[in-house]
């Protein structure tokens, strides 16, 4: 499964969305560019005051994180092998065992 992102929903005061951004881009965001980061969905992201509610969320980076949250899918995990109960060996060997032929 994919590393768990983390993140926070800021709300950018160019377009009113709620953005997807990660821990590590608010920590970069914070020492080399102070105020503005990088959401999820490439957008960049002036944050808005924080007494005002937050707003819808970004549609772009709601499906990057649906995306990045989904197993990896059936192809991918490996197939379960566990051995055979004594019971069912016992039941297969019967079903294979000829007929007896009738005179």
């Amino acid at each position: 499964m994919p590393a768990q992102l983390h993140v926070a929903w800021l709300t950018n005061t160019n377009d009113a969305f709620d953005h997807a951004v990660t821990d590590d881009e608010f920590a970069h965001g914070r020492t080399h560019t102070p105020g503005q980061y990088r959401a999820l969905c490439g957008n960049p992201v002036l944050p808005c005051s924080m007494l005002i509610p937050p707003g819808r969320p970004c549609p772009r980076c709601r499906t990057i994180l649906v995306a990045h949250s989904m197993p990896p899918g059936p192809h991918r995990r490996p197939p379960r092998h566990h051995k055979d109960s004594v019971l069912r060996r016992l039941l297969r060997l019967f079903q294979s065992a000829p007929e007896p032929v009738a005179r």
